[in-house]
Order: structure tokens, then sequence, then C-alpha cells
């Protein structure tokens, strides 16, 4: 018996459909250089001379980025990327945490004239049709395994998160 599906195939629309697809996903180029520009920052953010290396710093993809989805979107003419900055427990204050982070990046040469502050992460307005949201986070000690808090600067303190559990879902 014939289901609905294989009485509809349309090489035409599925050619169209493959078309679209890959024009709104990140071009090879721009991943190449988001790979290039995430990995400078983690070494900014980790280098030794960093108030934050203490902390030992390990960026990483979320969302869309970690589960390869990424489009662009329609309203913007540039890529939103977000990415993880997972810091060793410190029992410091969401907001201390947050503004170490900003004033590490704040103080390159690089990064700084490119920052934005937004609810819970820093953005990184590049000139290659992207920017790169870091989130600033710590292992939640209370839940464990893959569970995060991070910073929200609107309820001024610690949120729950779990990006890895996200990709693995």
């Amino acid at each position: 018996m014939a289901t609905a599906l294989s009485m509809n195939t349309n090489p035409d629309l599925d050619f169209l459909l493959s078309q679209v697809a890959e024009a709104l996903q990140l071009p090879k180029t721009h991943f190449e250089l988001m790979e290039q520009h995430y990995h400078s920052v983690a070494a900014w953010l980790a280098a030794p001379e960093s108030p934050l290396a203490k902390w030992r710093p390990q960026i990483y993809p979320q969302g869309s980025v970690a589960i390869q989805t990424t489009v662009k979107p329609l309203a913007r003419e540039e890529y939103d990327l977000d990415f993880v900055c997972e810091l060793q427990p410190s029992g410091r204050a969401a907001l201390v945490v947050y503004d170490e982070l900003y004033a590490r990046l704040k103080a390159s040469a690089v990064y700084g004239p490119m920052l934005e502050k937004k609810r819970r992460c820093v953005c990184i307005n590049y000139a290659h049709d992207f920017h790169l949201d870091i989130i600033p986070a710590e292992p939640d000690t209370r839940l464990r395994g893959t569970h995060l808090v991070v910073p929200d600067r609107e309820l001024r303190g610690w949120t729950p998160s779990n990006p890895r559990g996200y990709v693995a879902w």
C-alpha cells in the first residue's frame, strides 16, 4: 500500500527546497572564519595574564551552531552564532562573572570596539556578516551533570541553562 508521502514526491520541489536550505545555511567560508574567531577569543580569555585564567574558561558552541542548523535570520543581515564560556565553579555573584568576561574582552584592542552587552551574553559584532554571542556560565553544583547557571543582568542573578543537554536531546 502506497503512503501519502511516497505518492507525492516531486523532484523539482525537492531540488528547489534544497537550494533554499543551502542558501540559508552558514557558508563554509563563514564557518571557518567563525571557528578562527572563537578559538582566538578562547585563547584571549584563557591567556595566563587573563583574570579569568584561574577559572579555566572553556568555549564551545551552543544552540544552532552546536547542532549545525545555523541559518541566516530573515529579519537580519547577519548570522547569530552562540557560544558558552564555561568557567569552573567560583561561588561569585552572577553579575561579577558577567562583568569580568566583559572587562577581559573590552581590554582587547581587537574585541573592545566590537562589544555589546546583552541580557545574558556579551556580543562581539564582526564585520563578516555574523556576530558571536558569548554567555558566561558555571556548572550548576546543585543539579550537576551538564546543567549550568548563567548570569541574567535583568534578574540580577544566576539562571539555569543546559546547552549540552539540548544538543544531546
